[in-house]
């Protein structure tokens, strides 16, 4: 288990996909290195899980005993997140 403390628990239980995926993404890219985010999910993210591992964010995954998951998802340093992405106009 994870000892960090988690700036936010977001429960996308029950949700239609790609619900939990838009919206653990949108979380995950607002946060600053070291924040951890916890996401409480009723399937194995699996897609989710490699996102974040393509954008070098650290995340562990455990089940429940009612067979829920949930997802640390931790910042760090050098995680892609949205706000280093600057969208160029397009030049006319």
């Amino acid at each position: 288990l994870m000892n960090r403390p988690v700036t936010t628990v977001i429960d996308l239980r029950g949700l239609d996909c790609p619900k939990p995926f838009q919206k653990a993404t949108a979380e995950a890219m607002m946060l600053s290195p070291g924040e951890t985010i916890l996401l409480q999910i009723g399937i194995y993210p699996q897609p989710l899980l490699d996102y974040l591992e393509q954008h070098n964010f650290s995340f562990e995954a455990e089940s429940t005993t009612e067979g829920e998951f949930l997802i640390y998802i931790t910042a760090q340093e050098d995680s892609i997140q949205l706000s280093t992405t600057i969208v160029q106009p397009p030049q006319s």
